[in-house]
Formats: structure tokens, sequence, C-alpha cells
């Protein structure tokens, strides 16, 4: 599948729909989401006005994509 592999989180707010309808549409790539940025994330969807996951993500050196890497993902 094209995200196999990948343990995402998502911060902020997202123009193209709730987390969940998000969250559902990169599972069905084969993409995972997690609750916290943590060393098993690989990756962090940042929206408008993101939290404390930002910080964590930067320390931790975790790749960090907007929405408009998903909406290129999924082919919105």
């Amino acid at each position: 599948m094209k995200l196999s592999g990948t343990k995402f989180v998502m911060t902020g707010e997202l123009e193209m729909g709730t987390r969940k309808v998000v969250a559902a549409q990169l599972e069905a790539l084969g993409a995972e989401e997690l609750s916290a940025v943590s060393s098993a994330c690989n990756l962090l969807i940042v929206g408008d006005k993101p939290g404390s996951k930002l910080q964590k993500a930067q320390e931790k050196g975790i790749k960090i994509v907007d929405e408009a890497w998903v909406k290129k993902i999924l082919g919105v």
C-alpha cells in the first residue's frame, strides 16, 4: 500500500475535514494513526494552530508535513 509503514499523528485544525475523516482516508492507504508523538511516530500532519505535538515532533526529528501534502497523497 501507498503509505504502508507510516505511523502518523495530526495536530491543529484541518480544512479538508475532521481528523477522524482524514485519518480514515490515510488508513485506507495503509497508514496507522497514533494518539501521541513518540519514537514509534514517523510523520506529523500539521494544520492551523498546531499544539505541543509540533514541538515534540521537531525535537524528535520526525518528518512534518502540511495539509497540502495530505491532499496530494489522497489525490484531492
